[in-house]
């Protein structure tokens, strides 16, 4: 079983109630992700048993909860992120000006090309220039910056 509750996607601290939900309380939980059109209800499908907080086993199904829901993403215009869905970067695969994850075998891609038509890549070699790429970011302290260092 996972080490962090799959409804608020909170981790499980020592002394927090934790409950274990079978088969009848997962059919539930399925409706309910029905109802709130989150995207767990795929997940929800892969347990036959599943670790939860007792507080959220008890909110994701209250019919209250899930109007309240309904109603807030209504008005924020937006679905939450899940972490599953959120980009994650890595200064060893992808690339830290734009973003987009460099293929394993693209060096020896580019040798074939002849040598005015190349492009290309180096790794970032150095531990500074990460931690400076990060420093500058965090400096900015807007919206970009946060993207970066998430």
């Amino acid at each position: 079983m996972s080490r962090e509750c799959l409804l608020c996607e909170g981790p499980f601290l020592d002394g927090s109630q934790v409950a274990v939900v079978k088969r009848k309380g997962l059919q539930s939980f399925i409706e309910a992700s029905k109802k709130r059109n989150d995207g767990k209800v795929v997940l929800l499908k892969n347990f036959t048993e599943l670790e939860v907080h007792e507080k959220c086993r008890k909110q994701y199904t209250k019919e209250k909860s899930i109007a309240a829901y309904i109603k807030r993403i209504k008005e924020s215009g937006t679905k939450p992120l899940l972490r599953s869905h959120i980009f994650k970067f890595s200064f060893r695969t992808h690339c830290f000006l734009c973003g987009e994850e460099v293929p394993s075998d693209y060096g020896t891609k580019q040798l074939k090309k002849p040598a005015n038509k190349r492009n290309p890549v180096y790794p970032v070699r150095k531990l500074s220039v990460a931690e400076n790429v990060l420093r500058l970011a965090k400096d900015r302290n807007d919206e970009y910056g946060r993207a970066i260092i998430d």
